[in-house]
């Protein structure tokens, strides 16, 4: 390297040519070794390296980011992670990255600019991904091979080490395993699912589009069990895509297992939403035991309990060796009518007279509203539409209730309406299209003068038993009410409301308008509610 006091000329051959590295004029910079590379803060003059580092102007050797990062803050740069203008990308023969200046008016088409990448990186995954990938299934360098349905599946130890702590613990922690050429049988799967492991241990893909529900399961099953949380996941997204009535009991039967809680969620709306579809199906009767309560036993698996009852009874039959008093547990009879009971329950030998008699006794003496009645379980939407069969059968202008419209109202549009009186013989009453699961009801009172109410709200099954949940009886109250109560099975529900403050018209009526939506809010028993929203 030249001297501080000397100004040589320094020379880089670049492709077998020997050219001047260059660059802009000095401002301040600082000398790296070797010389290769000077990045300045102006432009002016172009400056030989070797000449600036003799007359000690600093030079700075960076490389990627660190380059990139300097040079932006150059005014003289065409953009933020490209070279200023003049700078040429070449490549030498020593594996170092060098960059020439030339002078705008100076450059030809011969030395085009060559943009740098902002990240400085260079991402060939890809190849790497096809490269390791190639490999799978090939004796060549394999040294141990797994056996699947008398199939054999050459693999190599180092690359399953890498991406399975269970392949690392087996095939280096010293077992039978880990000796060399070692050959392992695999009970617990079958080859199409270990094909589409392998797959995704050596590339990092996997293609379920065009797979059986059944390897889907069985792929999902190696991946909780080699410990792949990333592919559970994403196959358990899937899986919550394709849903159906064939594909739902066996589905939920291996998310339950694996303690999955999305897939195992998507699995139970789904089953409530097709309760009696559910049960009439052949993968019911494959259920496990464990499984097949936690659906059976859920408030919001909506089905008459008859077709529940001869369910269980069909999966007994296919289930011989199980306990069939725990399972028949799972029925609520004292929703069964006296002739079901007579005629259905007590032929089939399944429970005990004392069992069908305690549960007329329930029947008999208990409110109807006592009752552990199932409802639907619908959040997210509003169930108080003619979509669910919902219907206005006591009030005024029943078409403006269901309507949804919230905005554009007057006494004569969007509101439905009742009499005001002492004695509250008339009311609001909407009857939902099936018994459903509510906590939460949202009103919308008069609010375009200055009256205010006072009103209270009860719900019923059968339209003879009413609970009240909700008493503002002894409220001033206008415009939204947002009211909520612990969650209930009702099919109908009814509102009565006095007139509590002035400018009392000379009808008096009182006005509702409703919208009922989904639910947010979960009740005592940690299920989603509904929410009627009026």
């Amino acid at each position: 390297m030249a001297g501080r006091g000397s100004q040589p000329s320094r020379e880089r051959n670049y492709g077998g040519r020997n050219e001047p590295t260059t660059l802009p004029g000095p401002a301040a910079a600082r000398q790296h070794a070797g010389g290769r590379l000077l990045l300045l803060s102006d432009v002016s003059a172009p400056v030989d390296v070797a000449t600036a580092a003799g007359q000690g102007v600093e030079a700075l050797l960076s490389v990627g980011l660190e380059m990139v990062q300097l040079m932006a803050k150059n005014p003289n740069f065409q953009e933020v992670g490209h070279l200023p203008t003049g700078y040429v990308h070449s490549r030498s023969s020593d594996s170092f990255t060098g960059y020439q200046y030339h002078h705008p008016s100076k450059m030809s088409n011969s030395h085009p600019l060559r943009p740098y990448t902002a990240v400085g990186e260079i991402d060939h995954v890809h190849i790497l991904s096809e490269h390791i990938g190639a490999l799978m299934n090939g004796e060549e360098y394999s040294d141990v091979t797994f056996i699947v349905e008398k199939k054999r599946f050459p693999a190599h130890r180092v690359i399953l080490a890498a991406r399975c702590h269970y392949f690392r613990a087996l095939l280096y922690g010293g077992m039978r395993e880990s000796q060399p050429e070692a050959e392992i049988p695999l009970q617990d799967t079958t080859a199409e699912a270990f094909t589409m492991l392998l797959k995704y241990i050596y590339t990092g893909r996997a293609t379920l589009r065009d797979e059986k529900e059944e390897v889907l399961l069985d792929f999902l099953s190696l991946a909780h069990k080699y410990g792949f949380p990333e592919l559970e996941d994403s196959t358990s997204e899937y899986l919550c895509t394709i849903l159906n009535i064939q594909n739902v009991c066996m589905t939920f039967d291996v998310a339950s297992l694996y303690s999955l809680p999305k897939l195992t969620c998507m699995c139970c709306m789904f089953m409530d939403r097709n309760a009696q579809e559910v049960l009439s199906s052949e993968g019911f009767l494959s259920l496990s035991k464990a499984a097949l309560l936690s659906i059976v036993l859920r408030d919001s698996f909506a089905a008459p309990e008859k077709d529940i009852f001869q369910a269980l009874m069909n999966w007994c039959k296919h289930n011989p060796k199980e306990n069939h008093a725990e399972i028949m547990q799972a029925v609520r009879l004292p929703l069964m009518s006296l002739t079901e009971l007579l005629n259905v329950v007590r032929p089939s030998g399944l429970l005990s007279p004392d069992a069908i008699l305690d549960a007329i006794k329930i029947r008999s003496e208990s409110r109807d509203m006592d009752l552990n009645y199932r409802g639907m379980l619908i959040p997210g939407e509003n169930i108080a539409t003619m979509k669910y069969g919902a219907q206005v059968v006591k009030g005024e202008l029943k078409s403006a209730l269901l309507d949804g419209d919230t905005q554009n109202y007057d006494l004569d549009h969007g509101f439905s309406r009742h009499p005001i009186d002492d004695d509250c013989r008339s009311g609001i009453e909407i009857k939902l299209g099936q018994p459903s699961i509510i906590n939460h009801i949202r009103i919308l009172l008069w609010d375009r003068d200055s009256r205010s109410y006072s009103y209270y709200i009860e719900v019923s099954m059968d339209e003879l038993d009413w609970i009240r949940v909700i008493d503002h009886s002894k409220y001033l109250c206008r415009s939204w009410q947002n009211l909520y109560f612990p969650a209930r099975v009702c099919r109908c529900w009814e509102f009565w409301k006095r007139l509590m403050i002035t400018l009392k018209p000379s009808n008096p009526k009182t006005e509702l308008s409703s919208l009922l939506e989904s639910p947010q809010s979960v009740d005592s028993k940690g299920v989603r509610s509904n929410i009627i929203r009026f």
